[in-house]
């Protein structure tokens, strides 16, 4: 590639990008910042240290913005940057699977966008342009749809944008999505956490010295000494109880700020996304790229009849729950009973509601058991060697002995009735879990590797469990637990080497 383009061929960014580095780097001394303020009110010398620190970021952030070039040369992205050595980045337009827009409330206001650029190397885009105009960006869309496809699919893409989307989130789904998600938990553990270190940690460093609130607030703990136990439990539940109806709240405001609108549609031959309150996100996958689709119920969702599905692609880095790095997120929530509307829109020959599943072999039940009973006997041990042998520790053994024996085997029939497998001449379909399940959803040519795993306990039974590997691999093992060995093998060579068929002997 040739370097010495005429100058009007580069492009600068958009100069709201020192703006935005400038927010990234106050977003990052938030915490000591406030820090600052509450322990220290009247220090200047400290808010001095922090100005200077952003002032520093400034200079780099500064020469980045004046080196960074970009180009479109010879069917290709090019990306430059460096001051003191240059680096020159080419990226050919039919490498690139996605060109992925994020818009946040400021950037919205300045009509600029973020694009990120994926290709098949998977884990984070290849390059990121952090502040383009809209003009820019769609520009850079264009260029890279017609390299990619050719002109006349290009311009179909571009008429399918104004397509009614085959789903679109409403309110009530969004509140159940935020009232039942699974980091409800971990935000009130944080929250709690946060309360517990700060009394340990703060409430003697500061007693008698810190800023008066802290001295109010000590006097009110050390009051509590004086009240009858009852009255301090009492507090304690009621605290407890105002810290995750507050958990549950911000879950609930999270699930609409990051789901609002979410919106799917078909874009010729991938799926586009659009979903954001104040950060607009904008992502698409090819569904050429697809290799497996992965459907959780969570144990708070299950009554309800909810579920997530998400999509596991080859090299791509869409949307995930939380930031996880697993598969992308195809539906944040939606029935259990429309999972085949959902699966026929990346696959319209996949089936899902006529299956027969196949059971596995009851050591699954055996096992499971086993397993539970191990984890109660080191409690029950860890409650003996901590307290000791005495009157009270016997009888509270004993009752959790005689709770988690049923419970045990309750849980571990439910993990075995559960899980099954079923396939056809194209797909094979999983499910497993207890309280909360999963749903695999795997075209036998996507299938990359199969491997038939034996520990001695299955080998004595003659049973074996058979493990898939798919391109992109981030969604946990695919398992299909103890069967018959020699089943196994049968699906082994069933999978590894499929026999395709026409659709109309399918549908037979």
């Amino acid at each position: 590639m040739q370097t010495s383009d005429p100058r009007a061929a580069w492009h600068a960014l958009h100069p709201a990008m020192l703006l935005f580095g400038i927010l990234d780097r106050l977003r990052t001394l938030i915490v000591p910042i406030v820090f600052v303020f509450l322990m220290n009110p009247g220090n200047s010398s400290a808010l001095f240290w922090l100005g200077l620190a952003v002032a520093a970021s400034i200079v780099p952030l500064t020469a980045r913005y004046a080196s960074l070039r970009y180009a479109t040369i010879d069917g290709s992205i090019c990306i430059r940057e460096g001051v003191f050595s240059s680096r020159v980045r080419r990226i050919p337009a039919k490498r690139i699977h996605n060109l992925n827009v994020r818009q946040h409330l400021i950037a919205r206001l300045l009509n600029v966008v973020q694009l990120e650029i994926e290709t098949a190397g998977g884990g984070a885009a290849e390059a990121s342009l952090v502040a383009l105009s809209k003009t820019e960006s769609d520009r850079l869309f264009a260029y890279w749809r017609s390299e990619k496809a050719g002109s006349q699919e290009a311009v179909l893409e571009e008429n399918e944008v104004t397509t009614p989307p085959f789903y679109h989130i409403n309110s009530h789904d969004i509140f159940v999505a935020g009232a039942t998600t699974h980091r409800l938990g971990i935000i009130f553990v944080a929250m709690a956490g946060l309360f517990q270190l700060f009394e340990e940690r703060f409430f003697n460093a500061f007693v008698g010295q810190g800023p008066e609130m802290l001295q109010q607030t000590a006097g009110r703990l050390e009051s509590l000494r004086d009240q009858a136990w009852w009255q301090v439990l009492l507090l304690a539940a009621a605290t407890l109880l105002v810290l995750f109806f507050i958990a549950w709240l911000l879950s609930i405001v999270t699930a609409f700020i990051r789901w609002y609108q979410f919106t799917i549609r078909h874009a010729h031959d991938s799926i586009s996304i659009r979903t954001g309150l104040f950060t607009v996100r904008q992502y698409n996958f090819p569904l050429n790229k697809v290799q497996a689709l992965r459907c959780r119920i969570t144990p708070l969702r299950r009554p309800w009849g909810f579920m997530q599905i998400f999509v596991q692609s080859a090299g791509h880095l869409g949307f995930q729950d939380g930031g996880q790095a697993e598969s992308d997120l195809l539906v944040p929530i939606t029935r259990v009973k429309k999972t085949q509307h959902f699966v026929n829109a990346v696959w319209p020959e996949a089936r899902w509601d006529d299956l027969t599943w196949h059971p596995v072999h009851v050591y699954t039940r055996t096992r499971q058991f086993r397993v539970l009973l191990a984890l109660a006997t080191c409690l029950i041990t860890g409650l003996l060697l901590v307290y000791g042998v005495e009157t009270w520790t016997l009888v509270a053994a004993g009752l959790f002995a005689a709770a988690v024996l049923p419970g045990s085997w309750l849980t571990a029939h439910a993990t075995w009735r559960q899980t099954a497998y079923a396939f056809d001449q194209r797909f094979v379909y999983i499910k497993t879990g207890f309280l909360g399940l999963y749903y695999w959803v795997i075209p036998l040519n996507k299938i990359q590797n199969a491997a038939v795993h034996q520990n001695p306990f299955q080998y004595v039974r003659r049973l074996a469990s058979l493990q898939l590997d798919v391109a992109g691999g981030g969604g946990g093992e695919i398992v299909i637990p103890n069967i018959a060995v020699n089943e196994a093998w049968l699906l082994f060579n069933r999978f590894i080497n499929p026999r395709p068929r026409p659709i109309e002997a399918d549908t037979a």
